[in-house]
């Protein structure tokens, strides 16, 4: 199974509960950490990943560094180009600290990212109508 960590955040008590999106046999679910322990598993169709990065990611200012051993990636389905959503950390001129992104990288395409938080809204709110209207299959 290969995972990334598509945001974090902190619950009253000052637990830290991941939402994930993770990959297992080719198949795609989000995992939300619950405060009272264990994860919300909801099936994620895999053809769902691109069209909100298409929606909501800008292109990048400057490249991304190489990926590093220790970086967090997932690889999307197929096609002919190889593509992946990597997660990465900016502070910008007015953060205090750095925020989450999620940056989709298609070969020979442009880089696109969007906050990790807004990429994670919308595919838990993608899983969840799946899960409702049974279209949960890739």
């Amino acid at each position: 199974m290969n995972r990334l960590r598509l945001h974090s955040v902190h619950a009253p008590d000052g637990t830290v509960l991941d939402t994930w999106l993770t990959r297992s046999d080719g198949e795609y679910a989000i995992d939300e950490e619950l405060p009272a322990g264990g994860a919300l598993r909801m099936a994620l169709p895999g053809e769902t990943i691109r069209p909100v990065f298409d929606r909501y990611a800008r292109p990048l200012d400057v490249a991304l560094p190489a990926l590093a051993d220790d970086d967090e990636v997932i690889d999307l389905p197929g096609g002919a180009k190889r593509a992946r959503v990597r997660a990465f950390q900016y502070r910008g001129p007015a953060d205090v600290i750095p925020n989450d992104y999620l940056a989709l990288e298609i070969g020979g395409e442009e880089t696109v990212a969007a906050p990790g938080r807004l990429i994670a809204a919308a595919l838990c709110a993608l899983a969840r109508a799946a899960a409702r209207t049974g279209g949960a299959g890739n």
